[in-house]
């Protein structure tokens, strides 16, 4: 369902080559998912569920995020986490389904990028290349401020401008 199987491949493969990746999910994680994540990553770390204010601060500490678009028919859609991932400025892997409006955002943005749920060495190189880039202790931080225009003020103010545009 989640489509996580050749992600999980591409950490296990990359963590067998260089040790120091360290993979932590905070929030709620199916069994099953657990189960398997914890077979296949060595030393991988579940928080399990926490306050949103918690949650932001883990995502905000991170040097990698996550996003998982379930597979199937689900191109439109858009988590929440989606707008909280991209106001933290640190890069996000989305793992989407083909024209997803969430990755389409994230690398609309300049945030990120979005890569098919097999498509496993696109996986590998986005997240190798942004170890390379920690490891040389260059930031990997977003530099740019593309997210705002999705913040909670910038769209009440264009939905308060369509609706003055009524009257």
């Amino acid at each position: 369902q989640f489509g996580m199987d050749s992600f999980i491949s591409a950490v296990s493969e990359l963590i067998a080559e260089e040790n120091s990746i360290h993979l932590s999910f905070v929030g709620n994680v199916d069994p099953a998912l657990a189960k398997e994540l914890k077979s296949k990553i060595p030393g991988v770390e579940f928080k399990g569920y926490v306050s949103h204010k918690e949650s932001i601060a883990f995502a905000a500490k991170a040097d990698l995020l996550l996003l998982v678009i379930p597979e199937g028919e689900n191109q439109g859609t858009i988590p929440g986490k989606t707008f909280e991932y991209l106001s933290t400025q640190n890069p996000i892997l989305c793992l989407t389904p083909p024209n997803g409006n969430a990755a389409r955002i994230i690398e609309e943005c300049e945030a990120g990028i979005g890569i098919e749920h097999h498509d496993k060495e696109r996986m590998k190189k986005y997240i190798t290349d942004l170890y390379l880039k920690w490891k040389k202790n260059e930031s990997v931080k977003v530099n740019n401020t593309n997210f705002k225009k999705y913040s909670r003020k910038e769209t009440t103010r264009q939905l308060a401008e369509i609706i003055s545009n009524f009257k």
